[in-house]
């Protein structure tokens, strides 16, 4: 499945962008939610969340770049949200293995910390750059951490989210969802970029 990041959208086009993916085919988006500390920039907020509710039928799903995301999750799934993604590095044990909460994990970060929580989630956002910023290259030792994921087992799909291109999907067997942001909205339209997808 290819999910497309907002983070790389036009903010002005809003309604048209979801017009279209809609008219493509897409089903679920993905919102990167950022608090200038756990990563050095800022993003969306829960009021993005409500307005892409009131307008779209689609799964929505947030994930939280952020230092405490306990103090959010509820907030954003009040929003709106209908899943939402919190780093193994910062969440609280407690929160792990709540309904329609998912577990996201850094380039740097390994793979085995994600052990204790292999059948406690539904999906691992496996970062294949580093968090923060949209349009950066895609990190080639994301293969071999897929493998390593799959070598733990769980009940989990696998969702990659960074430098995402057409050229560098296939370098991602075994994951099932990839998240996409700056090749798909900076393609001629988004029906070519999304067909350029789907022909790698």
């Amino acid at each position: 499945m290819i999910i497309p990041s907002l983070l790389a959208y036009d903010g002005v086009m809003l309604g048209d962008t979801l017009s279209q993916l809609e008219a493509c085919g897409i089903k679920r988006l993905h919102i990167d939610i950022m608090d200038g500390h756990f990563v050095p920039n800022l993003s969306f907020g829960p009021h993005t969340v409500r307005a892409l509710r009131k307008h779209s039928s689609m799964h929505l799903d947030c994930h939280l770049m952020v230092q405490e995301p306990e103090k959010w999750v509820d907030i954003f799934f009040q929003a709106g949200a209908d899943s939402v993604t919190v780093h193994i590095e910062v969440v609280p044990k407690n929160l792990i293995g709540r309904p329609h909460l998912n577990l996201a994990i850094r380039p740097r970060t390994p793979i085995q910390s994600l052990e204790p929580y292999k059948n406690s989630v539904s999906e691992v956002l496996l970062m294949s750059v580093e968090p923060g910023f949209g349009g950066q290259a895609f990190l080639p030792a994301t293969s071999e951490r897929i493998m390593q994921l799959h070598a733990l087992q769980g009940s989990f799909e696998i969702v990659i989210d960074g430098g995402m291109t057409p050229a560098t999907m296939p370098l991602c067997v075994g994951a099932q969802h990839f998240v996409v942001g700056s090749a798909l909205f900076r393609a001629p339209s988004l029906h070519e970029g999304l067909c350029a997808f789907k022909r790698s």
